[in-house]
């Protein structure tokens, strides 16, 4: 166990800020509180670590733990703007829309569990063990062929957040919808088995976040009776769930029969970022700014600068450096890996900027959809960015985009008239 002054600034930053949250929102849980607990939670998961799984102690500096708090706050802003707590309806303004593009999902989630599935099967059923399958698939090895059909599906499975956003919204104003709000539940998990092809868990953490941050932005609006199911179906979920995950993890990590080893695995994997991200500021001043790695859009306009292969260029960094630098530090430490100190401060300020203004928009207790399909994909990065930036792929920039549409969509009422 590795515990430094840093922790406990850091505890406290975020403690405080907590406590700010809960009292600006009259004591209610928002969606501000959620994700900032989380980051709390995190930090106080990494005061129990094993100190042979975390950095040294001359890995801490203030410096970079202010530089964490700092532009953790910047991405804070707009969720804390927000103040979910207060709404007392959502207004979607082309409800015939709404329910075209729900068929939509719908639909890419049935051709994605028909797609991934039999995948799946063949990995379970296959001779090799999880960790050395996980292994030959991180390292490049394909189960399926990488085809426009296969980039489709991916790209429809990116929009599960948004998918639980028009779930709980459609449960809100269509509840007797029953089996279509069923099914697009259902659409929604088709990343989970997206991920799970793989071989990774990442898919029922990120899902689950993703319900959670849904559900809390529309608590005040869902009836008590519909809270209580909510509540039910995600118990289940969760449980079956677990049983993949753990049977995952222990593949992975249950290691020379010690059960201690395996709960410091699973707690690592949510408690390591802080220390890590202290480790790689403390440790690399400069860095090849390679803006394509956040934002593969520009690879249209920039030329790539890393083309190592992930084990090349994980070999060339651990020789220089001597730790590993792919490990969970944070979407902010994916960002000062890839794009510098000022570059990260800047977008960092921009990011910030420009969802303030949306989170401002408008009437606080009245909403428009589209406000909060902004929102949502907003807070996607620092929901899931406990972890590493979920954003940086060409499939999730595209996801992007189309959000920002749906955003536009949703915030104006439209006809279409007969010629």
């Amino acid at each position: 166990m590795i515990v430094t002054a840093f922790h406990f600034v850091a505890l406290i930053y975020l403690g405080s800020l907590l406590l700010f949250i809960w009292y600006k929102a009259n004591s209610k849980i928002n969606i501000a509180f959620y994700v900032v607990g989380l980051y709390f939670l995190s930090l106080v998961g990494g005061l129990f670590l094993d100190s042979s799984l975390t950095p040294a102690v001359e890995a801490y500096s203030l410096s970079a733990t202010v530089l964490f708090l700092i532009l953790l706050s910047l991405f804070f802003v707009p969720t804390i703007l927000v103040d979910s707590a207060k709404m007392k309806s959502v207004y979607c303004p082309n409800v015939s829309v709404f329910n075209f593009i729900c068929y939509g999902f719908i639909f890419i989630g049935i051709i994605s569990y028909l797609y991934f599935v039999p995948i799946i099967y063949e990995l379970l059923t296959s001779l090799s063990d999880l960790k050395a399958l996980r292994g030959n698939l991180v390292g490049g090895d394909t189960h399926h062929e990488i085809d426009l059909f296969y980039l489709f599906i991916t790209l429809g499975c990116q929009f599960y957040p948004i998918v639980l956003l028009f779930y709980f919204h459609s449960v809100c104003y269509q509840p007797h919808k029953k089996w279509f709000n069923r099914l697009l539940l259902f659409s929604s998990t088709a990343y989970i088995v997206n991920v799970l092809a793989g071989i990774g868990r990442d898919g029922f953490v990120l899902w689950t976040m993703s319900y959670i941050f849904s559900y809390i932005l529309y608590k005040n609006i869902l009836p008590l009776e519909s809270q209580s199911k909510i509540k039910r179906t995600l118990t289940l979920l969760l449980v079956i769930f677990s049983v993949f995950f753990f049977a995952i993890s222990i593949s992975r990590f249950y290691r020379e029969d010690s059960v201690y080893l395996l709960f410091q695995y699973l707690l690592l994997y949510f408690s390591q970022q802080f220390g890590e991200f202290n480790q790689f500021i403390s440790a690399v001043d400069n860095v090849d700014v390679d803006v394509a790695k956040i934002f593969p859009l520009t690879e249209v306009f920039i030329e790539k600068v890393n083309t190592k292969t992930l084990l090349a260029d994980h070999e060339n960094f651990l020789s220089q450096y001597g730790f590993n630098k792919y490990v969970f530090k944070t979407f902010l430490g994916m960002f000062y890996e890839n794009l510098g100190l000022s570059v990260t401060v800047f977008v960092s300020f921009l990011f910030s900027l420009f969802f303030s203004f949306f989170a401002l928009l408008g009437n606080h207790k009245n909403v428009f959809l589209g406000k909060l399909i902004m929102i949502t994909m907003f807070s996607q990065i620092t929901l899931h960015g406990i972890f590493y930036y979920k954003l940086g792929y060409m499939v999730s920039n595209i996801y992007m985009l189309i959000c920002m549409l749906l955003a536009v969509v949703f915030s104006f009422r439209f006809t279409l008239k007969k010629v």
